[in-house]
């Protein structure tokens, strides 16, 4: 009587790129600022991490990956690709081609600039403005600035940002607009945490999706 072979379906190799405090199970969350030690210890800026049982955690920069190529199945990065030095940007999507596999998947979040632009015209630049509004705005724009890698250096736009993906040899498949004041947000997105201020986004954020 012949023997049945029961093969393991293998794991997907799913990247949390740029995981900050916010670590997931069942991806390999990588930050480059942050310790594993850190984040469990739930001190300080640590506070509020969460680090599920079991979840993967390496200490990485995003712009040179510890895997090797076409090895990985899934890249999603929330917030992340503003923190990066302006010339390195492009780096970090080339890394992120080189290790997707064939058919693999990227899903990537950021503020639009556009939008911070409107919201400054709009409210900094006339009388009536209070200091709440303009420390909201500069955290916005420039990032917490609560620690090294905390700070916003990189702007994009939809078509900057289109212009990288497709400049590195990605396919972009869907390119999504979540608005200034509303409560919406991607629901196919795996990784993300609360990213809203009182339920609404603080400024439009531009949702990317696009594979190798």
């Amino acid at each position: 009587m012949a023997t049945k072979t029961i093969q393991k379906k293998q794991e997907l190799v799913k990247l949390n790129l740029g995981c900050g405090v916010q670590l997931v199970k069942g991806f390999i969350n990588i930050d480059k600022y942050l310790t594993l030690e850190q984040l469990k210890s739930k001190k300080r800026q640590y506070a509020n991490a969460v680090v599920p049982k079991g979840a993967k955690f390496i200490q990485a920069d995003a712009a040179n990956l510890p895997f090797a190529n076409n090895s990985v199945d899934y890249v999603e990065s929330i917030d992340m690709i503003e923190h990066m030095p302006t010339k390195k940007v492009i780096k970090v999507f080339m890394e992120i081609y080189r290790v997707l596999k064939p058919g693999g998947k990227l899903k990537m979040m950021t503020n639009d600039f556009d939008s911070m632009a409107k919201i400054w015209l709009k409210y900094m630049t006339k009388p009536g403005f209070t200091e709440d509004h303009y420390y909201e705005f500069s955290e916005i724009l420039y990032g917490n600035q609560v620690g090294p890698g905390e700070y916003h250096t990189s702007p994009f736009n939809p078509m900057v940002m289109n212009s990288f993906i497709v400049s590195v040899g990605l396919t972009l498949d869907k390119m999504t607009i979540y608005h200034l004041g509303t409560s919406d947000y991607p629901k196919n997105a795996q990784t993300m945490g609360p990213p809203m201020k009182n339920g609404r986004m603080r400024c439009d954020m531009i949702w990317a999706e696009a594979h190798k």
